[in-house]
């Protein structure tokens, strides 16, 4: 039963990812998922800081500020949470456009969340692709599981060359 219910949390957070849309329903579902990959005292600091986000109208606002190539054929980008609030949990998706289509290439979550003034690297799975120059993005909670805010400053862009 618990694999089954396990299935459908992760469906609905995949729905959620695809249709780009969070419902209160869909924000207590995203929360029941980082409750179950966090240790009870960070579940018991994110309680408090959602609470504070709560009390006194706080709002968090994630933004990419560094987009670049590491080593090891991948990228990785530099999220900081410019706004008052806590971010909950969310990923950071990586894309790189081939023929006019965005195709990902990894995704990065944040279990723990981010709190206000706080920044924290991103990193790509290895490029799958063939090698060549390639124009790619990072985006920030890609899935819209954060109420932002800001919405409009969540993507970077860039050119990689990759081997």
């Amino acid at each position: 039963m618990r694999g089954v219910i396990h299935l459908l949390t992760a469906g609905l957070l995949a729905t959620t990812a695809l249709l780009g849309v969070a419902t209160a329903v869909d924000e207590k579902s995203i929360l029941e998922e980082q409750k179950k990959h966090v240790t009870p005292e960070e579940w018991a600091e994110i309680e408090e800081l959602l609470a504070e986000n709560e009390k006194y109208g706080r709002s968090p606002d994630l933004e990419i500020t560094v987009f670049k190539k590491t080593t090891f054929n991948r990228v990785r980008a530099l999220v900081h949470n410019a706004g008052d609030g806590y971010a909950h949990v969310f990923y950071t998706a990586f894309h790189v456009q081939i023929d006019n289509e965005w195709k990902c290439f990894g995704k990065d979550y944040f279990w723990l969340g981010l709190r206000a003034g706080r920044s924290k690297w991103a990193y790509s799975e290895p490029f799958p692709y063939e090698a060549g120059t390639y124009y790619c993005r990072a985006w920030a909670d890609a899935g819209n599981w954060v109420q932002e805010s800001n919405e409009d400053n969540n993507q970077a862009f860039g050119w990689f060359t990759f081997y």
